[in-house]
This record gives structure tokens, sequence and C-alpha cells, in this order.
């Protein structure tokens, strides 16, 4: 159950990030055809671009949150602290504490 939730979050992660790039491409697209048209039709299609822009920021941090809650459900993020790996680098500070001696 746990593997299956981690693999539908890393999809939906996936999915969000490539949508929310490919709409920042069409705005991008967008407008360089606002600024080469210029006038109206080209403060039309800026306002369009900012408009698309926003609802892809929206996709994008509901992406990033779906894939940090992969991370800390599959317990594969950075910031977790291993018990093992703390008594190991204390062990070697106190040698070398002692080879100093």
């Amino acid at each position: 159950m746990k593997k299956t939730v981690i693999t539908l979050c890393e999809h939906v992660f996936g999915v969000c990030l490539m949508v929310s790039v490919l709409v920042g491409a069409l705005v991008a697209v967008l407008l360089v055809i606002a600024f080469a048209a210029g006038g109206g039709v080209g403060q039309s299609l800026a306002v369009l671009g900012k408009a698309v822009m926003y609802k892809a920021i929206g996709i994008a941090a509901i992406g990033s949150i779906v894939g940090m809650l992969a991370f800390y459900v599959g317990d594969s993020h950075v910031l977790k602290i291993d018990s093992q790996e703390g008594a190991s680098e204390e062990t070697a500070a106190l040698e070398t504490d002692q080879a100093v001696k």
C-alpha cells in the first residue's frame, strides 16, 4: 500500500511539473507574439498570458506539495537523522581525539 501511494504521488508530481513547464513555454511564446504584435492585441495577449501563468504556478505548487509528500511517506528525504550514522560519527570523533592525545 505504501509503495502504491509513493508511486501515485511521484506520477502526480511528474505530471503537474510537466504541465506547468509546458504552459510556461506556451506563455513565453505568447508574450513574444504579444511584444511583436503590440498595441491592443499585444496587451490582450499579455494579460491572457498572465492569467494562464497564474494557473500554471498553482499547478506547480500542488505538484511540489505532492512530491514532498512522496519523499516523507517513503522516508527517503535527506533531513532524516539515522541513529546508526550519528553513532559512527561520534565514535570516529572520539577515536580521533584519543589519537591526537
